[in-house]
């Protein structure tokens, strides 16, 4: 079980359906307040090495390019997340893509 402990920039609400009273044709939608709560997250971000949102081969790329100081990652390249971004990140990344 991972627990992001890193802040995030962007957060997004999917509303998929409304239900209520129907003015001039429209719902109308109220939101007052929402909270965030501490609760465990998968890997589906941990890997995410180029930045968007998915973790895919890309990801292996992209963090080839950081260990060849080719690029700066728009996500983070430290994957197993021990404070050095090297070549076991790859495995790492690697462990996260198969299901390991």
């Amino acid at each position: 079980m991972n627990v992001i402990t890193k802040p995030y920039q962007y957060f997004r609400l999917d509303i998929h359906e409304i239900c209520g009273v129907e003015q001039n044709g429209k719902h109308t939608f109220q939101l007052a307040e929402f909270q965030f709560t501490g609760k465990s997250v998968s890997k589906a971000t941990q890997g995410d090495v180029n930045g968007d949102g998915i973790v895919s081969g890309a990801d292996v790329t992209a963090l080839y390019n950081v260990l060849l100081d080719n690029a700066t990652p728009a996500g983070d390249a430290d994957v197993n997340e021990d404070g050095v971004v090297s070549g076991a990140d790859v495995t790492a990344l690697y462990n996260i893509l198969l299901g390991d």
